[in-house]
């Protein structure tokens, strides 16, 4: 009898490719590099220091690296055994470090003198500098923005702990302040707020609206139901809304109304 052949090694995914690949790497580069260099510290200088953003705003006129030569930074790193390289292109401070047309914060804008320099988009030049030397390439972008004047609303925290606990089903009490959530008495008051004065139920309507002209909801399945949405701190149920459908379908988190439900190609 012929011998059953060995059972195929399942096709790894993209994923845990590139995980294997970065577990044999061991050794990398990661470079922190902005305006912040030209007071002569650290990406976190701003919140460490509590430099006011008007101050701050006075760096980028200030900051033309001449002497940038990633190409003796790409060399460094290969002498020394380093196999990949992480830069970032944009940290919490909001100062871009390459080309774009979304805001004049930027090392191409002409309120920086290295505009003018050839090497002024400089994140192209790190890339094909370290490319050249068969680096594996990785960029460190900030979703967090300083500069940006909604970064800071007041009520950020509370809306982090809401949508916290929105997305895990989770008590307030237990929500992860570490994550910069608020206090649980404080999330639940603003959410018993926010529902108070209307915020869910416009948010229902710009959520629907967006997700129907995506062709991503069943309209004859679906009804709208801000009570589906509350606070999980206590407090009473606001009054349903009115379903957007003659027939809502059965709610799966409410048992007096139901919620929008998704078609089943999405």
């Amino acid at each position: 009898m012929a011998k059953a052949s060995a059972p195929r090694a399942p096709k790894k995914t993209p994923r845990e490719k590139t995980r294997e690949w970065f577990s044999k790497c061991k050794f990398g580069m990661f470079i922190h590099w902005g305006v912040y260099a030209v007071l002569g510290k650290g990406e976190w200088i701003r919140t460490v220091d509590q430099i006011p953003q008007d101050e701050y705003a006075k760096l980028p006129p200030k900051f033309n690296p001449t002497k940038f030569d990633p190409g003796a930074w790409a060399d460094l790193a290969k002498r020394a055994g380093m196999k990949y390289m992480v830069v970032t292109t944009k940290h919490h401070d909001g100062f871009c470090m390459f080309d774009t047309k979304t805001t004049d914060y930027r090392i191409t804008h002409p309120s920086c003198p290295f505009h003018a320099d050839p090497r002024a988009n400089v994140l192209a030049h790190v890339f094909d500098a370290f490319k050249a030397r068969d680096f594996g390439i990785s960029c460190y972008f900030s979703k967090s923005d300083w500069h940006c004047p909604w970064y800071w609303l007041p009520d950020r925290p509370a809306l982090c702990g809401i949508l916290y606990v929105l997305k895990t089903g989770l008590h307030l009490r237990m929500r992860p302040q570490e994550l910069g959530c608020g206090s649980g008495v404080t999330c639940w008051r603003r959410l018993r707020d926010w529902q108070a004065a209307g915020v869910w139920q416009a948010l229902h309507r710009v959520l629907l609206d967006r997700l129907g002209a995506a062709g991503r909801i069943d309209w004859s399945r679906a009804s709208v139901d801000s009570a589906s949405v509350r606070a999980k701190g206590g407090g009473r149920r606001p009054a349903p809304t009115r379903p957007t459908a003659r027939n809502p379908a059965p709610s799966t988190i409410s048992s007096s109304t139901a919620r929008a439900s998704p078609s089943p190609a999405a």
